[in-house]
């Protein structure tokens, strides 16, 4: 499979049907796109938007955001369109039409297809990412081109977990290991888990336990029943036994909003 061509392919497919145009030269001069997913957190999302605009202007100058909106029923771009001085950031919005059940792999996928810098840095809404864990995260660009990196993250009394779904990587790498399989939608779980599992075999996966994120308590999806993990448990053994991974990517229609 020449995944290269196939994901060229996706993104024509794509871009005939959302007219969407990659002409953004803000963005084109950032190192770094950082790719949030949103389903519905209104108010944690414009909490968010709301922090990265406060951040020092060194580090925003050198970052763009992407929010992917996983077909939520309130969108992305009406949570955050009343958010003061939104137009000095650089922001883009994504919005997947079709509501999918867990559609979290595809809206990773889409995010990595659509970016507009190589190094891309994956997070989800309920993730802080504080100025300087950002200033460290910005210095790891450039090296390690070979490896993918994860970091710690800190509750708020005070205990630290590594978080699974948030890494920084190239994009080009990304799609080197295969990207999200989207056969896991419709299921909660192992999103992360598989991606990691298939991306060992391929490159070292770093993580800085010392580059510490910030966590929302309120930004975790109430709609998702996470105790429900069976049907994607069984399919990830399944597909370590077998290796049939999927490469039918974007199972969706999608536009660019913002």
């Amino acid at each position: 499979m020449n995944l290269k061509k196939l994901i060229s392919k996706a993104y024509l497919r794509s871009k005939a049907q959302s007219s969407i145009s990659k002409g953004d030269l803000k963005s084109h001069s950032k190192l770094l796109t950082v790719i949030l997913t949103y389903y519905n957190q209104v108010n944690v999302l414009e909490k968010q938007v709301k922090y990265w605009l406060d951040l020092a202007g060194d580090v925003t100058r050198r970052i763009t955001f992407l929010i992917v909106d996983d077909g939520s029923e309130k969108s992305a771009a009406e949570a955050v369109k009343h958010v003061p001085n939104i137009d000095d950031l650089s922001l883009q919005i994504f919005r997947i039409h079709e509501d999918k059940y867990c559609n979290i792999g595809g809206a990773r996928n889409l995010g990595s297809l659509v970016a507009f810098t190589e190094w891309i840095l994956h997070t989800d809404v309920d993730i802080v990412l504080r100025e300087d864990a950002l200033r460290r995260i910005l210095q790891i660009i450039g090296r390690d081109k070979r490896k993918i990196h994860r970091f710690n993250r800190q509750y708020e009394n005070g205990s630290t977990k590594i978080h699974p779904g948030t890494m920084l990587l190239p994009r080009s790498l990304y799609w080197e290991v295969g990207g999200c399989d989207e056969d896991f939608v419709g299921n909660y779980g192992q999103t992360d888990v598989h991606f990691i599992y298939r991306a060992k075999k391929i490159v070292p996966v770093k993580t800085h336990k010392n580059i510490m994120l910030g966590f929302r308590s309120d930004g975790e999806t109430k709609e998702i029943d996470r105790s429900k993990l069976v049907p994607n448990e069984q399919l990830f053994m399944e597909k370590m036994a077998t290796g049939s991974w999927s490469s039918d990517f974007f199972r969706f229609t999608w536009s660019r909003v913002k």
